[in-house]
């Protein structure tokens, strides 16, 4: 490959992933969203947008400084991604926001197990040098197709289930549908 070529592929790898902690970027989360219910579609499945904002995140970059604070979003990623399948998606869409699909879902009771398995893998305290860092999380969920069928329309009904899980006390999830 040519020094431009690589220029080339480094840009795209750059837009594609987030460089801190390999995850997919929020481009490429909202084209996986799009095929996962495509997948849906076609199955007569449901498939699951999950928006996660860490609770106490801002406490850890101004208590402990911003290399904690990357430490903490690359475990929380590590931890994150340990608890989903593999034809799952995990991505860091911005700041300590992180977006997942869960792809055809044959069973909606599931999802809430998922949401709990979740929480439940963020808030064990992490190491840093000397320190703890304990963060919690707040999860929004929207269901293709019970609460949207488009991509845009899934990510804004998950964003407002999370703020409402997030002023309903944190480290807690919420269905769209129970909201508003």
């Amino acid at each position: 490959m040519t020094e431009t070529e690589l220029q080339i592929a480094e840009l795209e790898r750059l837009a594609a992933f987030d460089d801190l902690t390999g995850l997919p970027s929020l481009r490429l989360a909202l084209d996986r969203v799009g095929m996962s219910c495509h997948r849906a579609r076609r199955a007569k499945g449901r498939a699951v947008v999950m928006l996660v904002d860490l609770d106490g995140f801002k406490q850890v970059n101004d208590n402990f400084g911003h290399d904690a604070g990357d430490h903490c979003l690359r475990e929380v990623a590590s931890r994150l991604r340990e608890q989903l399948h593999p034809t799952d998606t995990v991505a860091r869409i911005g700041g300590d926001e992180f977006l997942i699909v869960l792809d055809t879902v044959t069973c909606v009771d599931n999802v809430s197990e998922t949401a709990d398995r979740l929480l439940a893998c963020i808030t064990p305290m992490m190491d840093y040098q000397d320190s703890q860092l304990i963060v919690s999380a707040s999860i929004g969920i929207a269901i293709y197709p019970d609460h949207g069928n488009v991509v845009d329309t899934l990510r804004q009904k998950a964003d407002a289930a999370m703020y409402a899980a997030k002023q309903s006390g944190k480290n807690r999830f919420k269905y769209s549908d129970a909201i508003g």
